[in-house]
């Protein structure tokens, strides 16, 4: 079926059987009655783009073939009662709503599942499928020792991922804790191990740890926090974690230092996870 040489022409439709290849390179379909009846298509349709304006209620759709979709906006809500889509459907805006059936969602192996009591779909958040992924790294340093008013520090360099780090801080007695960005170290001193938490990928991280580093510059203090845990031979110790949601820069150096304020040579420790984003 085809009309040649016509700008606009409605045409209702009960039933429509096509045999051959039903294409449509651009232009649109507008659907203004929202019974159809049945469309059965034995070839392929390759759909350019249909925008579908007010409500969409197919009453049954079925495709002995395939079906190729460039565009589908949706404006209003669509309603189909038989529906199977292999590929990707783009809700610009309104809503979906299902009637009957179910909506399997899979990469093609693995099929999402879906709890028995709730039907909810079972989730688990982004920073927890870090650990799956094998991008959640840590690392950790200990220093002995360390004089009265003196400092601990490690550098952290990031390359060309952001990370997401949270960091604990301890102490044998009271110290402040700070986070420097843009350090400039005179020496870089060692690097420090730094391991995949997911013990099965056993990934390697684009950032580097390094501790026992001559400090030049610093640079910019962007986090403090203090360790209390008292002053003297009787210091009882204490730590500090920071959770707070920082993206740390591309290509830059961080620097954590712990300052020693217990009034005497106190043991610190550093211990530094991070999401590789």
């Amino acid at each position: 079926m085809g009309f040649s040489g016509v700008t606009s022409v409605d045409v209702d439709i009960g039933t429509v059987n096509v045999t051959a290849v039903l294409s449509m390179a651009g232009g649109s379909v507008r659907i203004s009655e929202p019974i159809p009846g049945t469309q059965e298509v034995f070839g392929s349709v390759e759909v350019g783009t249909v925008p579908v304006i007010g409500a969409f209620y197919p009453g049954s759709q079925k495709v002995y073939g395939d079906v190729e979709v460039g565009t589908i906006p949706v404006i209003g809500a669509f309603y189909p009662a038989t529906q199977p889509v292999s590929g990707s459907v783009g809700i610009r805006s309104g809503s979906v709503g299902i009637l009957g059936g179910e909506i399997k969602i899979t990469d093609g192996v693995t099929l999402a599942s879906v709890d028995p009591r709730t039907k909810a779909l079972y989730s688990i958040d982004g920073e927890h499928m870090k650990f799956h992924e094998g991008k959640r790294f840590r690392t950790c340093m200990g220093y002995p020792a360390v004089a009265d008013n003196g400092s601990a520090h490690m550098l952290i360099h990031v390359g060309s991922i952001q990370i997401h780090p949270t960091l604990a801080l301890s102490s044998e007695g009271m110290a402040h804790g700070r986070l420097f960005e843009g350090a400039n170290p005179s020496y870089l001193g060692t690097e420090n191990s730094v391991f995949d938490m997911n013990r099965s990928t056993k990934n390697t991280p684009e950032a580097r740890a390094y501790h026992t580093l001559d400090m030049g510059t610093l640079g910019t203090m962007i986090a403090c926090t203090l360790i209390p845990g008292g002053t003297g031979p009787k210091s009882i110790g204490g730590i500090n974690r920071l959770d707070s949601a920082w993206l740390l820069g591309t290509f830059k150096n961080y620097v954590i230092q712990i300052v020693n304020k217990g009034g005497g040579a106190k043991d610190m420790q550093v211990e530094f996870e991070f999401l590789e984003y």
